[in-house]
């Protein structure tokens, strides 16, 4: 971390004013940095004497670089800046992005700020462009639960449900989903918060690059008839029940929620307002997932 540290030293000092050259190259080294590490995300936070940056790896964060304090305005703003954000606004929280190209692959970098106590708080979250989409085998299911997954995937309509907390993979199954039953004979639209899998044969709609919410693109998505519809999110009542609905009128639904588990996912349609003669007709299965943390062969720790 010394070492780390000592070169962030060499980029900004501790001068009170810093080139517009070293702010960038900054940036691309916590960039860097980050995706060396494989972090999912990395948080830019003001503090009272220095500016923390910290990585979130497996889930987990941690305190990896110290910047000088005075950096933020002119970190935060170049941030803005590569994300097509308002640079001079700094009362709202404001959510775009980027890309890049590491070793020949390329990235997505969304940046959310946010006014905080000191200043503006930014976190960056990293998105590989992936290839294809793991095989459903591969991705942890088996048995029972995978034979039952695949004949309501072969359904023509439905409700199908992943849930699971942030950070536990949740996105990266709805594309397993979806790769299954991809195919030149089906139709499938996406609406997703911003990019992240890239899924031939699909029709994926962006609402960071859009300016759309998840209702109105659903409501677009289903006008051009679809055979199959995925909502990486389900952020409110309106948008559950035009997609309960969407699945009970001859279309497949697959729909990430935010919670515990399978059950949880059941219940939070039950508050979002769906009636439970819709849920009864309309889901076909809710699937609960977790990363699990596995001891390193290497080392026995756990990765």
């Amino acid at each position: 971390m010394a070492t780390k540290d000592g070169l962030m030293g060499r980029l900004l000092g501790n001068a009170e004013k810093f080139s517009d050259k070293q702010i960038a190259e900054t940036i691309d080294l916590l960039v860097t940095h980050g995706l060396q590490r494989g972090a999912s995300d990395i948080h830019i936070e003001p503090h009272d004497r220095f500016v923390l940056v910290r990585y979130r790896i497996d889930g987990t964060l941690r305190g990896i670089h110290k910047l000088p304090r005075a950096s933020l305005p002119a970190v935060i703003a170049e941030l803005k800046r590569r994300a097509a954000l308002h640079a001079e606004d700094t009362r709202l929280p404001q959510e775009g992005s980027y890309e890049l190209t590491n070793e020949d692959q390329a990235v997505v970098i969304t940046v959310a700020t946010m006014p905080v106590y000191g200043g503006e708080k930014a976190v960056l979250h990293i998105a590989m462009h992936a290839g294809k989409p793991r095989q459903l085998e591969t991705a942890g299911f088996w048995g029972n639960g995978l034979k039952t997954l695949q004949t309501v995937l072969a359904s023509p309509h439905g409700l199908v449900v992943v849930a699971g907390p942030r950070h536990n993979g949740v996105d990266s199954t709805l594309f397993s989903l979806l790769d299954q039953v991809n195919s030149p004979m089906v139709s499938i639209a996406t609406v997703e918060a911003y990019q992240k899998h890239r899924l031939p044969g699909t029709s994926q709609t962006y609402l960071s690059a859009s300016g759309l919410d998840y209702h109105t693109g659903l409501q677009a998505a289903l006008k051009q008839d679809p055979n199959v519809i995925m909502l990486s999110d389900l952020p409110d009542s309106a948008t559950a029940s035009l997609a309960i609905h969407a699945a009970t009128t001859g279309h497949l639904v697959i729909v990430g929620i935010h919670a515990q588990g399978a059950i949880a996912a059941a219940l939070r349609m039950r508050v979002a307002g769906i009636e439970p003669f819709l849920l009864a007709t309309g889901m076909r299965a809710s699937v609960g997932q977790r990363l699990v943390r596995r001891l390193c062969t290497s080392c026995l720790l756990y990765t």
